[in-house]
């Protein structure tokens, strides 16, 4: 049953046309960049018989990694959020509450539609620096790091985003919301940088989403990065079937 409403979740996804849009602005914005960081790169290089090691990753990489992350931190919370206020202005959210199907499953197959649409925006993204490994020498181990990390902590913005959708019923708003929090989320690691002593910041820091986030970006992979976006997600998980399971009280 969880793949069967996975399918209809992936598929009536691409009858939205704020995905069309979604796509066209997101293909512009991240073209455009990339282009611009490419031909910066070449300018500087031009006429260097040596380029620094690493220096394509850090001018042209770490600049698209940027720019992905920032147009996802708007796009994903006002996609992710529809694919529960869509079921309730259609009335399928009804079907699916009174229907025997368990509510984990319901939340499963959103939140995996949602990871795969993450998915598929990152590796839109990663052609591009992939296609100049023909022309320049490309870290390939830094980069599949790097967009690891990335593909984790928009998984977690899409989770985050999901759980608004559940708890408040205008789409609008549960954007907005889902945006405000993922944006406060990312804040935590700029507070927690200002806490004294020490070790009460060492404690508190690795709660920060940037904090995790930014390592694995910069190549540096921990088993406690790991642990802490794997249980990020199996967390927001819990918490959407909880109040998946409390709204369906309530409907009746």
């Amino acid at each position: 049953k969880i793949i069967i409403i996975f399918k209809k979740e992936f598929f009536s996804f691409f009858k939205d046309p704020l995905l069309y849009v979604a796509i066209s602005f997101y293909g512009f914005f991240l073209s455009y960049s990339f282009v611009r960081s490419l031909l910066g790169f070449e300018q500087k290089s031009l006429g260097q018989m040596d380029i620094q090691k690493g220096a394509f990753f850090h001018e042209v990489v770490l600049s698209q990694i940027t720019m992905t992350h920032l147009l996802l931190l708007f796009m994903i919370p006002f996609l992710a959020v529809r694919l529960f206020s869509q079921d309730r202005l259609n009335g399928a959210i009804v079907v699916y509450f009174i229907s025997p199907t368990p509510i984990y499953q319901l939340v499963l197959a959103k939140t995996m539609t949602a990871i795969v649409f993450v998915f598929l925006f990152l590796l839109f993204s990663m052609i591009y620096p992939l296609l100049c490994v023909f022309l320049v020498k490309v870290n390939l181990s830094l980069l599949f790091i790097s967009y690891t990390g990335l593909f984790f902590v928009v998984s977690i913005y899409a989770c985050m985003s999901l759980l608004m959708a559940i708890l408040i019923e205008s789409t609008l708003y549960a954007g907005f919301m889902s945006l405000l929090i993922i944006i406060v989320s990312l804040l935590y690691g700029d507070i927690v940088s200002t806490l004294e002593p020490g070790f009460i910041r060492d404690v508190f820091s690795q709660f920060s989403l940037s904090m995790h986030f930014q390592s694995m970006v910069h190549g540096a992979i921990y088993l406690s990065s790991l642990t802490y976006f794997i249980s990020g997600i199996l967390f927001l998980f819990l918490l959407n079937i909880i109040f998946a399971n409390i709204s369906l009280w309530k409907s009746r």
